[in-house]
């Protein structure tokens, strides 16, 4: 879900100003976003010194986490995760009709 709407961001936005010169940036831009989820994915393979098993996604569902601002159910810390990639897709739906209005 995450990765899916930053792609559709980059998509909606690529859609709306592509042109020629700007295949090469629009190529780099989706590279970028696919680096931003491959690279911790690859790092959090990586075993911890301590020895200490990994929480697994039941786990995560099942407990939740704690942050800073108190404990949070795993739907609530979903929830925090996915505000900021919502409002950067309506953010593109806003560009792409001020560019359909010009």
């Amino acid at each position: 879900m995450l990765i899916g709407t930053y792609f559709a961001f980059a998509g909606i936005l690529c859609l709306t100003f592509m042109g020629e010169d700007l295949k090469l940036p629009a190529v780099i831009i989706a590279l970028g976003i696919f680096s931003l989820f491959v690279t911790p994915g690859l790092w959090a393979r990586v075993v911890a010194d301590d020895g200490a098993p990994k929480q697994s996604w039941a786990e995560f569902m099942q407990e939740g986490v704690d942050c800073i601002t108190g404990r949070l159910t795993a739907g609530q810390a979903l929830a925090q995760i996915m505000v900021l990639p919502g409002l950067m897709l309506g953010l593109a739906f806003v560009f792409a009709g001020v560019k359909a209005t010009l």
